[in-house]
């Protein structure tokens, strides 16, 4: 065990792949993922998981999340802009989605609404890119324009035609969040401005 730069206890772990440390309270999934139990959402990706449990405890209910944050996924592969948190829409009242969406837009997060369990959701994702615009919007107009070959593009998940991600990033001139310390940093704003005046720590 070791101290790192904020002074956490740190634990080292050998895994098929590489060295992985791993926060003493936090531990690694079956998918590969460092995550840390939660009071309010269960485990939660590790660097977001106070974030995503003071969010819960002030009355707003998120149902999955993922940072985003390569640190977090040292055995998976991350897309770009897969930094997320959602909503159910049943689950939260109109003034706390609305909350939710000017917190997102102040700090050029993406708002989606889409369907999870077929139930309606407010998606909030760190995925825009360097002209203001969000991966997903890209996605699904490639996909629309007839870029790929045949298909349903309307059930296939999020990010389905991976091959096409960096192209599409490319053209646009990237990410605004295209780094750990950047990604980590919007959820921080975002925090602050869903939740002003209170301190969460270790949020990103």
């Amino acid at each position: 065990m070791f101290m790192n730069k904020e002074n956490s206890p740190i634990c080292k772990i050998k895994s098929d792949q590489k060295q992985i440390k791993i926060p003493v309270d936090g531990q690694l999934s079956k998918k590969g993922t460092i995550v840390k139990k939660t009071s309010t959402a269960g485990e939660i990706d590790y660097s977001i998981a106070n974030l995503v449990d003071g969010i819960n405890k002030a009355g707003f209910k998120s149902v999955y999340s993922c940072s985003g944050l390569k640190k977090d996924h040292p055995n998976c592969e991350i897309k770009p802009g897969g930094g997320y948190i959602s909503f159910l829409i049943q689950d939260n009242d109109l003034d706390a989605i609305t909350w939710i969406k000017n917190a997102a837009h102040r700090f050029s997060l993406s708002v989606e609404h889409t369907y999870i369990n077929n139930k309606p959701a407010l998606v909030v994702r760190i995925d825009k890119d360097k002209e203001g615009n969000s991966l997903t919007d890209r996605i699904r107009i490639a996909n629309e324009s007839g870029d790929h070959a045949s298909g349903d593009f309307k059930n296939r998940p999020y990010g389905a035609f991976t091959k096409d991600l960096e192209d599409i990033i490319q053209r646009c001139g990237g990410l605004i969040y295209d780094t750990d310390e950047k990604i980590e940093a919007a959820w921080r704003k975002f925090c602050s401005m869903l939740l002003p005046g209170i301190s969460i720590k270790n949020a990103g």
